[in-house]
């Protein structure tokens, strides 16, 4: 990092601020800088919000804040906003390489996140939750068992609000359970703060855009690791088994969907147990599971275990993880045209997050795939297209290069420039039987201000539009 912390914000719990002048750089469309304005605001800060966006993309989190007394500088930055005021807070999605944070930090401002923020305020138990695919399912997840087995908890961070205005409030007997990206890790690596419990749920390369390297990505996700608390890892990454784990000076827990274990959670013909201890526990049977796909399992038996070790009875596991139907745009059913299904998942914004889902579904496939460039391998993307896609229709920025990557392709390419023309294409090569899928396997920045704006928009046109004649009920073969 650049950057350099300037000289550390003394933050106490209730403190008032009246009179801090503080700098919070990109409100952005998620809660974070929303919640990091309405904390400084109610505390006395006179704050200025500065974001390289304009009012229109930015319209959704100002309505959030119209009732506060802030300073707008949109669609650019000022030096002096940074270097003139006691505190800024950044965003994690600014890179720490930024010349206004590097200006901020000459002049002995303390920089902040708003996880940094809430880090500071919480005197509770905490555990973290990352990895490039999974973490919200697991949170959602592990949140549910906790509150089923009567363990008191908060669950925010990237899987929705963040819980900055809840810090203070929260006792030491309960349990924040946090969603945090690398973009996160890598700043609180600078401040040093680690969580007592991680989950990782698996590495692979993604936002190289930002890191630069696999490496660099891969040590903003091993920032994760507690300095003493326990760390579940996934057996079946490679990554995490080969890369992560020798990392890990504190305990380690496992998870396997492939290999049974002598202290973990695995799968065994088709059935869940946790081991600890010597003692064994069943937990679900794969076909009682309301969610689709084996990555699905293995996101239930990490949350299972991080359950375990924070005191969640293994009954209140097994009924949580049967109940658990999904979160929105993440393989989520949206009704049926004409015999057509239509799938969101929108929140599938890497390659190997579409994967898992042409993986977890029945072929015949319709797909709709693409958006916002930032270079990520599509090897296999394109080679699961291949094997389970009858169609596919490109959208957005990174368009060309996924239909030059699908080579040796049997089903029919087409291109759109709406989602809404995307489903209307896709309902006309589709046939009575198929899945019209939206799964991009890439962020929505280029054409939407969020993947929910995206997964929204195909979720309405699908239900809107007329099933077309290719609703038909395909030919048999001759």
């Amino acid at each position: 990092m650049s950057c350099v912390p300037g000289d550390r914000f003394p933050l106490e719990p209730g403190q008032d601020l009246t009179g801090l002048q503080a700098t919070v750089m990109g409100l952005g469309r998620f809660s974070g800088g929303v919640e990091t304005v309405r904390w400084l605001c109610t505390r006395g800060a006179r704050v200025t919000v500065t974001d390289l966006a304009g009012e229109e993309a930015l319209a959704r989190s100002l309505a959030e804040i119209a009732d506060l007394d802030v300073r707008l500088r949109l669609g650019g930055h000022e030096e002096r906003d940074f270097t003139g005021v006691d505190l800024v807070v950044a965003s994690p999605a600014v890179s720490p390489e930024s010349p206004f944070l590097t200006a901020a930090a000459e002049a002995g401002v303390p920089l902040m996140t708003e996880l940094s923020l809430t880090m500071a305020l919480l005197r509770c138990r905490t555990v973290f939750i990352t990895g490039t695919c999974g973490k919200s399912t697991t949170t959602a997840l592990l949140g549910r068992i906790l509150g089923a087995g009567g363990v008191p908890c908060r669950v925010g961070g990237n899987i929705g609000r963040a819980l900055l205005n809840d810090a203070e409030q929260m006792q030491p007997f309960e349990t924040a359970v946090i969603e945090v990206s690398s973009f996160q890790l890598e700043w609180l690596a600078r401040d040093g703060i680690r969580p007592d419990l991680a989950i990782v749920t698996n590495v692979t390369p993604n936002h190289l855009d930002r890191h630069g390297t696999f490496e660099r990505y891969l040590e903003a996700k091993a920032a994760v690791f507690p300095e003493r608390g326990p760390t579940v890892l996934c057996a079946d990454d490679p990554v995490s088994r080969e890369r992560l784990a020798p990392r890990i000076s504190a305990h380690l827990h496992w998870t396997s969907i492939q290999d049974e274990l002598e202290q973990g959670a695995f799968l065994s013909d088709g059935v869940a147990f946790r081991r600890f201890d010597g003692g064994q526990e069943m937990l679900f049977a794969v076909g009682d599971l309301r969610l689709v796909g084996s990555f699905n399992w293995m996101n239930a038996l990490q949350a299972s275990v991080a359950a375990r070790l924070l005191g969640a009875p293994v009954e209140a596991a097994r009924s949580a993880l049967v109940d658990f139907a999904g979160l929105p745009h993440r393989l989520a059913s949206v009704g049926d045209r004409g015999g057509i299904r239509g799938v969101n998942d929108s929140k599938a914004t890497t390659p190997e997050a579409a994967v898992r889902a042409l993986t977890a579904l029945d072929p015949p496939l319709v797909l709709i795939a693409g958006g916002f460039e930032r270079g990520a391998e599509l090897g296999a993307f394109a080679a699961a297209i291949r094997e389970r896609v009858k169609a596919l229709i490109v959208l957005g920025e990174s368009s060309e290069r996924l239909a030059e990557a699908v080579t040796d392709y049997s089903g029919r390419i087409a291109g759109a420039g709406s989602i809404e023309e995307a489903v209307d294409l896709g309902l006309a090569l589709a046939e009575r039987g198929d899945t019209l899928l939206l799964s991009p396997g890439h962020a929505s920045w280029d054409m939407f201000s969020t993947y929910e704006e995206r997964g929204d928009r195909f979720t309405r046109r699908f239900l809107e539009a007329r099933a077309p004649d290719a609703a038909r009920t395909p030919s048999p073969p001759r």
